[in-house]
C-alpha cells in the first residue's frame, strides 16, 4: 500500500494532518494481587500506534456525522423520556427510557445514513482499518482494536 494516498478511497493523496491515528492492543500478562478491595487481576497490553494516512475529503466525511447523530440522540431523549414520564410517573424510569431510545436512535442514525452515506462515496468507515497493511498482519497474529 502506497502511504502517499488516502487509505479509505484509494485516489486522493494523503495528507499528514488528517491521518488517522489508531491505537491496536495485544495481551502481554495478567497478574493477581491484593488490593484495598480483596483480590484484584490487572492485565497489562502492549500497545502499538499506527498514523493511518487519509486526504482531506475523507477526514471530513468522517467527521460529519458525529453532530447529527448527537442532536438526533437529544431529541429522541427528550421525547421518549416525556412521553415515558407521562405514563410511568417516575423520573428514573423515564431517564432510563430516554437513554434507551436515544442510543437506538442514534445507532439507527449510523446504521441507514452514515455508513450508507460513506458506501455511495466509495469510503471506508474511518474505524475499518483492517485491510492496511501494517495493522493486518498483526490483526491476525491476534493483537485487537480495543482492549479486551
Amino acid at each position: 500500500m502506497n502511504t502517499t494516498t488516502c487509505y479509505y478511497c484509494n485516489t486522493q493523496a494523503a495528507e499528514a494532518r488528517y491521518a488517522f491515528k489508531k491505537i491496536i492492543y495485544n495481551k502481554l500478562d495478567s497478574n493477581y494481587g491484593l488490593g484495598l478491595t480483596g483480590i484484584k487481576k490487572t492485565t497489562r497490553y502492549y500497545e502499538k500506534e499506527f498514523l493511518i494516512p487519509r486526504c482531506a475529503n475523507c477526514a471530513i466525511e468522517h467527521g460529519k456525522p458525529n453532530k447529527p447523530a448527537g442532536i438526533i440522540a437529544l431529541v429522541v431523549f427528550a421525547i421518549s423520556g416525556s412521553f415515558t414520564y407521562t405514563f410511568a410517573k417516575r423520573w428514573y424510569v423515564a431517564v432510563i427510557a430516554g437513554i434507551i431510545c436515544g442510543i437506538v436512535a442514534m445507532s439507527s442514525y449510523f446504521i441507514l445514513v452514515y455508513h450508507k452515506r460513506l458506501k455511495t462515496l466509495g469510503i471506508k468507515d474511518a474505524n475499518n482499518i483492517k485491510d492496511f497493511s501494517p495493522v493486518k498482519d498483526l490483526l491476525d497474529n491476534g493483537w485487537q482494536t480495543i482492549k479486551p
